[in-house]
């Protein structure tokens, strides 16, 4: 049993599923609700707020702060008796640590990390992205396959790939990183950890400290590749600590800022463009507009349709009382079109510049995230795109959107035609 503390929040509908079914299915989108639905609403001591300014409010409070997994986690793994090491222990709470504008530490360290993704960086890895993707989907024609999961096999797998190729990982290493870097996004959300799941955190914890310590000690980068411990070493100052240390939690934070967006934005954008499909041939006729499309997109998508706050002491948000240890749920992806995408019949039309997104870094949006989703994405299209007229959504398959407003299906089945 989950310990009550760590029980999942349910998450209100800031509108009533009763009264028209339809919205609570496929067309769930939170972005599209109308401006007289986005009021606050708090219902058994769980606020959710819909609009910008309501949100802005929230992300200012300092009464209100991110739920802290390396102590949900620690308290799972006491719950349930599950041993969990002092090294995986001094591990979770740099990997799991939540950025404060207020630890100078923290911010060389996350400055220091994401100085690695240098735009040379980022290029080799979208060339490395591109040729990974490439490989997959031949694979998937040579074996006169006629529908692949965009999610499962190509999106999700892709950036524990190149990370591995980034660092210099053996085979074996890189088929493990997939797994582990799962075992470790689902620490992200302790609230719906199982006794197995906080058992397979501790272990992932475990395993990727040991990964990556034998990757820097013993380095062996293909030549075409970037060294990311190379680009780290060089970045590296004595007062961030001891280096064999740091870098095996900067990989273990990098193997989680790759994955936390990418599949959520390459999902929507393809899921956009086959009812779309002037847009893809736009792009297709202008690929330098792609880099702007898809930056463009990770704004309006919001890959992160909810995030979570919980509450240190009694306070209010826009006049509305919230108890010590409430949940104050913030919808991102509505509080987005507040007035920023009012043109509904084209988000994405590259002529039109938007406003400035909600505060990323506020919302665990670090730049790092951003730039590696967008990286990813771009390396995706810049494949499908020439073979799109003959990409479909599968007439058996998932669609994209589901039930959840927290996230986005696991699925996405795609045809392939001739």
């Amino acid at each position: 049993m989950t310990p009550p503390a760590l029980s999942p929040t349910q998450l209100p509908l800031p509108f009533d599923a009763g009264r028209d079914p339809a919205r609570a299915g496929a067309t769930y989108r939170l972005d599209a609700l109308p401006r007289a639905e986005r009021a606050a609403r708090k219902t058994s001591g769980v606020l959710a707020l819909t609009r910008r300014a309501d949100i802005d409010a929230a992300l200012k409070n300092r009464n209100l702060c991110t739920e802290s997994v390396p102590a949900a986690l620690e308290a799972l793994a006491a719950h349930w008796r599950i041993d969990m090491p002092p090294r995986a222990r001094c591990d979770a709470a740099r990997v799991f640590a939540s950025p404060s504008p207020d630890d100078g530490a923290s911010l060389r360290f996350t400055a220091w990390e994401t100085g690695a993704c240098s735009p040379q960086a980022l290029a080799a890895l979208q060339a490395c992205a591109r040729s990974t993707v490439r490989s997959r989907l031949t694979l998937i024609q040579t074996r006169a396959r006629s529908t692949f999961d965009l999610v499962q096999e190509i999106a999700q797998p892709l950036w524990p790939d190149v990370l591995a190729a980034w660092c210099g990982l053996a085979e074996q290493q890189r088929r493990r990183l997939h797994h582990l870097g799962r075992a470790l996004q689902l620490a992200l959300a302790p609230g719906e950890l199982s006794a197995a799941g906080t058992q397979g955190a501790i272990d992932a914890i475990d395993e990727l400290h040991r990964i990556f310590a034998i990757a820097y000690r013993e380095p062996r980068n293909a030549p075409s590749m970037p060294s990311l411990f190379a680009s780290l070493e060089a970045g590296w100052t004595p007062s961030l600590g001891p280096i064999e240390n740091e870098i095996v939690i900067a990989g273990m934070r990098i193997l989680l800022a790759g994955s936390a967006y990418a599949h959520a934005l390459i999902g929507d954008l393809v899921n956009l463009l086959i009812d779309r499909r002037e847009r893809a041939a736009e792009l297709r006729a202008h690929p330098g507009a792609l880099t702007l499309f898809v930056a463009k997109a990770l704004h309006h998508t919001a890959p992160r349709q909810v995030a979570r706050r919980i509450a240190l002491r009694d306070t209010h948000v826009e006049g509305i009382a919230v108890r010590e240890g409430d949940t104050v749920l913030l919808y991102a992806a509505a509080a987005e079109c507040n007035g920023v995408w009012s043109e509904r019949s084209d988000p994405l039309n590259l002529a039109r510049a938007g406003a400035s997104p909600i505060d990323g870094h506020d919302l665990g949006q670090r730049a790092l995230e951003l730039a590696l989703a967008q990286m990813q994405a771009q390396a995706v299209l810049e494949v499908l795109l020439p073979c799109f007229d003959r990409i479909d959504r599968s007439t058996h398959g998932t669609t994209w959107q589901t039930r959840s407003g927290l996230k986005r299906s696991e699925h996405l089945v795609l045809r392939l035609g001739a």
